[in-house]
């Protein structure tokens, strides 16, 4: 005869397996690494320590390639029990913004391929901070995190913010590409982008196409980058939501101001440039790094057409812009 085995009265059978279960999903969490996508590139996110549990949210939609991949990077994620001690940085930030995290952040480049970033953070739930090592040229890019004293197992989505804030402005621009504030969309084969400071209406821009029929690929911030001879928009991972991955080319860029009366008028010129550059997410560290900026920025503000727009948040607007060449 078989003999089932004994489970104590106390613990029914489904719930001894329920926690069999969850012990074998955090495993499987930690150790299976997922490849993320960004424009072309490709992040292959993976840590070898099992208390680190990948729990995609903002990142989620990002699995997919949208164009052909041109960069494959190693994203490792590990743990480290304190905060080093402040060094000498080139640069340093602090963001202080009443709709998201306050953080601190501080960068030292080793040499031209490798950067140091400390993150300082006070409102995360789960941690103190972290400790990035980039090295771009062997692809290899090292996060440290520093959990708080009372967590154990952190679950965490590879493109935390403001994480994914520090990474992405870099490895754009180490792939020829940039960050933007901006929103774009794309309706009857057109791309159109939308820049300016924050509270101007990138927003509303985005909400008024949107109520004509076109796709929003992003409100708030795209990384822009040139493929296969055609600049293209993608949204990037947010903030508070899943945003999904998208991409459209990019024909049109306005720069747009709040106005009485809706009106457009063509530039050209390196102020014209200079305006869209000051709207770039930019950590310009040494001269190098601001030389290959503008460069990629130039090229992109001649090969697109550029317009001063002024506008009343009225459907008007998209008629005009739409009535364009």
């Amino acid at each position: 005869h078989l003999h089932r085995p004994q489970i104590p009265h106390r613990i029914p059978l489904r719930v001894a397996l329920r926690g069999v279960k969850t012990r074998l999903l955090k495993f499987k969490h930690a150790a299976m690494p997922h490849t993320l996508h960004l424009a072309s590139v490709a992040l292959h996110v993976g840590s070898a320590d099992g208390r680190i549990v990948f729990k995609p949210f903002v990142s989620q939609h990002f699995t997919r390639p949208l164009v052909a991949v041109k960069h494959n990077y190693q994203l490792q994620f590990s743990r480290l029990a304190s905060l080093p001690a402040a060094e000498e940085f080139q640069l340093s930030g602090e963001t202080v913004d009443e709709n998201g995290p306050h953080f601190k952040w501080y960068l030292q480049d080793k040499n031209e391929d490798q950067l140091n970033i400390q993150l300082h953070l006070s409102d995360h739930p789960q941690l103190q901070g972290a400790v990035l090592d980039l090295d771009f040229k062997s692809k290899v890019l090292r996060v440290q995190l520093v959990p708080k004293e009372e967590q154990d197992i952190l679950s965490i989505d590879p493109l935390f913010h403001p994480l994914s804030a520090l990474l992405l402005v870099h490895l754009a621009r180490k792939n020829k590409a940039f960050l933007i504030h901006a929103s774009g969309v794309f309706k009857n084969e057109k791309g159109a982008l939308f820049t300016a400071v924050s509270g101007t209406g990138k927003s509303t821009m985005a909400q008024l196409w949107q109520k004509n029929g076109a796709t929003v690929i992003n409100d708030d911030r795209l990384w822009i980058e040139q493929v296969e001879g055609r600049w293209q928009m993608f949204s990037t991972p947010m903030v508070w939501y899943a945003q999904p991955a998208l991409n459209a080319p990019v024909h049109q860029v306005f720069l747009i101001s709040q106005a009485a009366q809706n009106q457009i008028s063509p530039l050209k010129g390196l102020a014209a440039s200079m305006r869209v550059m000051s709207n770039c997410i930019q950590h310009l560290y040494n001269s190098k790094v601001t030389d290959q900026h503008l460069d990629t920025v130039l090229r992109f503000t001649k090969e697109v057409q550029l317009y001063d727009c002024g506008f009343k948040p009225d459907q008007d607007i998209v008629g005009l812009i739409e009535a364009l060449p």
